[in-house]
């Protein structure tokens, strides 16, 4: 099967036919951009055929999905030589497209004893490894070494992983070499590469058309004076890749986008392009700035410093003005810092255009939590108003604390859980208190177990119970309070 670009600019595709070779039946499969093109519904094909000798003929086509046929008649083959030809697809008044290719008639066979050299064969080979050959048999544009005899129809140089190349087939990931692929894409997009086996590696070559194979920038050296703006255009080939910028020192300059600010110091830094693995660079120089004599620190600290924060929180407490040759200052923000905060008193350096400058920090360890484990068994209860009380007479009708005075305290953490109780006479809660005469009194949501964490700080805490359901006397003395106070 030939298959057929209707591409534009695509290359033509070439046919074989004996010369006054007459009632031959051609058929193609029309590819577009990669992929079998469905001939729209109520279409006509004919191929225009423009012989050697500069007169031409038509002949109808039939065809079905994507695939035309055709048979050779007398006055297409009547002369040997190549003659340019197209299938025109017409839909009613509408000129769809053509397909062009190549009817090479071959001078009439000449006996089978008679003697030839190799060079009166075509280079080209069967479809699918025609790009395996070049003029000569072997590979053009290979990598050198590589055998094209060994290689079977449909395979690339593939990168074997050890610093060489060999035949394989093309999967996505493999490393083949650019001017391959290109060779691979040209013929795929004239329809010589299409092969029936050839649904796994069709993707693969059509991701090689958007593949940026170049970047280049429209300047390579660039003079900024003073806080002038400077733009650069990024090219790839193809055209439209996505594009990311860098700047080798950005204490210099700053690129977005392609626009390049200075920072308002003197200096040299280098631009960077890049797109699919591929990079353009740019050489930019700033001037025109005064020169910068040194930089000040001024940290005012305002909170605690611990050991495990980061340079960059030091940031919000800390002014750095820079001095130049002008006498002017100016505050400066893009400095970087270094530095190692340990326990006690750290110092920091402070770097910018060259100049550094140092300040101390106090710096605190990080806490660490104390956990305070209550064994079940060591609540008591406190309340001198008894373990029975009347519902409709207080809220609360029992309340139990630590045997000894245990403070919670603001942040701190309780995983508890209260068990032994009868929830139909009663419901269960933690409990704080500021004195042990109840006032000042506390209670967290109403639940058997969880987590709490205390939002003010009490000398006692425990646990409390009240009634429910319309009961008019509970007893808590079997609940346990088991809980974990981490601080």
């Amino acid at each position: 099967m030939n298959y057929l670009n209707l591409s534009p600019g695509a290359a033509p595709l070439v046919v074989k036919v004996s010369e006054g070779d007459i009632g031959r039946e051609i058929s193609f499969t029309l590819v577009e951009d990669g992929l079998e093109y469905s001939i729209p519904t109520g279409s006509t094909i004919t191929c225009e055929i423009l012989k050697s000798d500069g007169h031409g003929t038509s002949i109808p086509c039939t065809w079905s999905g994507s695939v035309v046929t055709f048979e050779t008649t007398e006055q297409s083959t009547i002369r040997a030589g190549k003659a340019t030809a197209e299938l025109r697809i017409v839909n009613g008044a509408d000129d769809i497209g053509t397909a062009n290719f190549i009817l090479a008639v071959e001078p009439r066979p000449i006996n089978a004893d008679t003697d030839q050299t190799d060079s009166s064969y075509s280079q080209t080979g069967d479809a699918g490894d025609v790009w395996t050959l070049g003029s000569n048999g072997t590979p053009s544009w290979a990598p050198s070494g590589l055998d094209a005899s060994s290689a079977t129809a449909g395979q690339a140089p593939i990168a074997d992983g050890e610093g060489g190349w060999a035949w394989g087939d093309i999967e996505a990931g493999d490393s083949v070499p650019t001017e391959v692929k290109q060779a691979i894409l040209a013929l795929f997009q004239n329809g010589v590469y299409t092969r029936d086996d050839m649904s796994d590696e069709v993707a693969v070559i059509q991701s090689w058309a958007t593949e940026v194979t170049a970047i280049s920038l429209n300047k390579t050296t660039l003079n900024i004076n003073g806080m002038e703006t400077q733009t650069l255009i990024a090219t790839t080939v193809p055209a439209g890749g996505a594009v990311t910028w860098s700047c080798s020192d950005t204490t210099i300059c700053t690129v977005s986008g392609g626009v390049v600010t200075p920072m308002g110091i003197n200096g040299t830094c280098t631009v960077t392009a890049s797109c699919g693995g591929k990079s353009a660079t740019c050489a930019v120089t700033v001037s025109g700035f005064a020169t910068l004599v040194s930089i000040s620190a001024t940290y005012t600290q305002s909170g605690t410093v611990y050991d495990t924060d980061t340079l960059d929180s030091l940031k919000s407490d800390l002014v750095v003005t820079g001095t130049y040759s002008d006498s002017s200052t100016a505050t400066i923000t893009n400095y970087t810092l270094s530095g190692t905060l340990t326990e006690g008193t750290s110092t920091i350096t402070v770097s910018y255009g060259g100049k550094t400058t140092t300040f101390n920090v106090t710096v605190s360890a990080v806490p660490v939590p104390e956990t305070i484990a209550l064994e079940a068994g060591t609540i008591t209860e406190t309340s001198s108003i008894g373990t029975s009380y009347d519902a409709c007479k207080a809220t609360h009708a029992v309340r139990y604390r630590t045997v000894e005075p245990i403070a919670v305290n603001i942040g701190d953490v309780i995983n508890f859980s209260i068990t032994g109780v009868d929830d139909t006479l009663g419901i269960y809660g933690l409990w704080f208190d500021s004195d042990l005469n109840y006032t000042g009194v506390h209670f967290d949501s109403w639940d058997y177990a969880g987590t709490y964490t205390v939002d003010q700080s009490y000398p006692y805490f425990g646990f409390a119970c009240r009634t429910q359901n319309g009961q008019s006397n509970i007893n808590a003395s079997t609940a346990i309070l088991t809980a974990t106070i981490t601080r």
